[in-house]
């Protein structure tokens, strides 16, 4: 079970945090994120229904299409099941903040051997100017108090 990923909260999320199947906690520390910030106007609109949803991802797909990509040549599926060439879209370099230049932990993975210790070091990582949502620590605090019971 993840607590949070990368791609959490718009992309903005700064670590990805799960409970490993070895044992003990996992937090990885992205090394980078866009520049840009979905604009408020999509990150508010509503979510509640198939028809809310489909429009709110088709706002942020074709927002985060506008942002400068390079094209690199692939193959996708196609129709009938076959592959056929294609096109991946990736932001250029310049689109990225490299978050050592906020952090030392950027790029980092920790492992701890309780959700209450792993949530201690989210809120390391947070008081060390990344991007940590309370939501993944406070869940984790939360399972730390159902294994103390």
């Amino acid at each position: 079970m993840s607590y949070c990923r990368w791609s959490s909260d718009f992309g903005e999320c700064d670590v990805y945090v799960y409970e490993h199947v070895d044992g003990g906690w996992a937090t990885h520390v992205a090394s980078r994120r866009l520049n840009h910030r979905v604009p408020d106007e999509i990150r508010q609109m509503p979510r509640n229904t198939a028809k809310e949803y489909s429009a709110a991802y088709s706002a942020e797909r074709a927002w985060r299409d506008a942002i400068p990509s390079d094209e690199i040549p692939c193959r996708v599926a196609g129709k009938d099941g076959k592959t056929e060439p294609g096109i991946y879209r990736t932001p250029k370099e310049t689109e990225y903040l490299d978050l050592a230049t906020i952090s030392p932990l950027a790029g980092e993975t920790f492992r701890d051997e309780t959700p209450g210790d792993c949530a201690n070091r989210l809120e390391l990582i947070r008081k060390s100017g990344l991007n940590v949502p309370q939501y993944a620590i406070d869940a984790l605090r939360a399972e730390q108090i159902e294994m103390n019971n």
